[in-house]
């Protein structure tokens, strides 16, 4: 490894020295491989560059440790910049465009890492102007209640990948008959109000060549989002968007309430503080009916030392606009998307109500708040016991060479076998 970074920084070195005109670069991703394929190579032939197709670093088939098991981001990144840097030796720099096809259960934001200003690639001259997907308006709508996992590995769910793409691509790209894509369009201008949404049969090259004369910016981008909307005007939010409150959330209650969480509700997102766990911060996702995630995976300010939280202040004052005196920044904080103005109007008051009873009471905030049965916790254990008992166990089927030639039968007699 060290070795090929080497190798690396030498050609992203020589890039920046080399090169006088930046390379363009449009990230296209989609729920489908092929979709988002064709619709790079389409843009690629109206305004010239070239397709690069990232495809996922294929893993060892052992069972997967902890020793083994590497961060899926650092591995995108990694994929990405040897694509760009191989690209550079050659083609030289101011040969068009590069059209980078995604995989499909990439994180935007790891994407957007990878070009940033402290990285080789950004130094080398390589420049995100946009970020585009591919939307089947025919699948749309099922993909988003799917419970179909994608990825190498199959980490991440169908309905998460494509609710990741709509909060940040700066233009959704269509395709399907007339009325799908218009039913498309609704569905989609619900929950991002700010992305460009056009269909497959309006792409022209003037559209194409803008693409990658645009000045890309992450936060600007994901920040159309509805619900993230919603948390900007946090002064004067729109009545059944935001739900905010400086007390924590019963384990118990909350759970319950996740359970039956509104099927009206497109998506949710946001922070909870639960009593169980005061220190931990945690993470709110919903998309669809299919997915629903509370993971702990940070911890609040206000569990900083005096210096760190001094520094915290000064890089970050934004997180202190609800600091509180007692509790510091620990608060729940939840934004939603509602599938139409009615259906907020009408089903946000009764959900807020029972949004409220989740919080502890002014009894209950004087009780040992450890005490309370915590479901979200016993849930997170339940999940590492079946990781455990999966990378524990052997693999179920014998070796080739174990098994019969001509009829498949096994030779140790498991009839289990026979379906090899």
């Amino acid at each position: 490894m060290g070795e090929m970074i080497s190798f690396a920084e030498k050609i992203a070195a020589r890039a920046k020295r080399t090169a006088n005109v930046e390379r363009s670069v449009v990230i296209v991703q989609g729920a489908c491989l092929r979709e988002s394929t064709s619709l790079a190579r389409d843009l690629a032939a109206l305004s010239g560059g070239q397709v690069v197709l990232i495809r996922p670093r294929l893993k060892a088939t052992a069972p997967p440790s902890e020793e083994s098991n590497s961060c899926s981001s650092c591995t995108l990144q990694e994929d990405i910049e040897d694509y760009l840097f191989s690209l550079t030796r050659k083609t030289p720099a101011g040969k068009g465009p590069i059209w980078l096809v995604a995989p499909v259960a990439a994180d935007p934001w790891s994407i957007a890492d990878t070009f940033g200003p402290e990285n080789r690639l950004h130094q080398a001259g390589f420049r995100i102007r946009s970020v585009i997907s591919a939307i089947r308006a025919d699948r749309l709508l099922l993909d988003w209640t799917s419970i179909r996992r994608i990825g190498h590995n199959r980490e991440i769910s169908m309905v998460e990948a494509i609710a990741d793409q709509i909060d940040f691509s700066d233009a959704l790209v269509l395709s399907g008959s007339d009325e799908e894509r218009k039913t498309g369009y609704e569905f989609l201008r619900r929950l991002n109000s700010r992305t460009e949404i056009l269909g497959r049969s309006e792409l022209t090259m003037e559209w194409a060549r803008g693409l990658t004369f645009r000045n890309f910016s992450a936060e600007a981008t994901a920040n159309g989002a509805v619900w993230r909307l919603a948390l900007k005007a946090s002064n004067e939010p729109t009545p059944g968007q935001v739900f905010r409150s400086p007390r924590p959330l019963h384990p118990e209650r909350f759970f319950e309430l996740v359970r039956r969480w509104p099927e009206e509700l497109l998506r949710s997102e946001g922070i909870a503080w639960i009593a169980s766990e005061p220190d931990l911060a945690f993470t709110i996702t919903q998309a669809g009916p299919r997915l629903f995630d509370c993971s702990g995976n940070g911890q609040w300010l206000a569990t900083l030392s005096g210096d760190e939280l001094k520094q915290a202040r000064e890089d970050h004052p934004e997180a202190f606009e609800y600091w509180n005196p007692t509790t510091g920044d620990r608060m729940t904080e939840l934004a939603f998307a509602w599938e139409s103005p009615s259906a907020r109007e009408t089903r946000s008051p009764a959900f807020f109500q029972e949004l409220q009873h989740c919080l502890l009471s002014d009894f209950e905030m004087r009780l040992d708040w450890t005490r309370f049965r915590d479901p979200f916790r016993e849930e997170r254990e339940k999940e590492w016991a079946r990781l455990e008992k999966r990378r524990a166990r052997r693999p179920y089927f014998k070796p080739l060479h174990v098994v019969g030639h001509h009829t498949g039968e096994p030779i140790n007699g498991n009839p289990q076998e026979k379906d090899l």
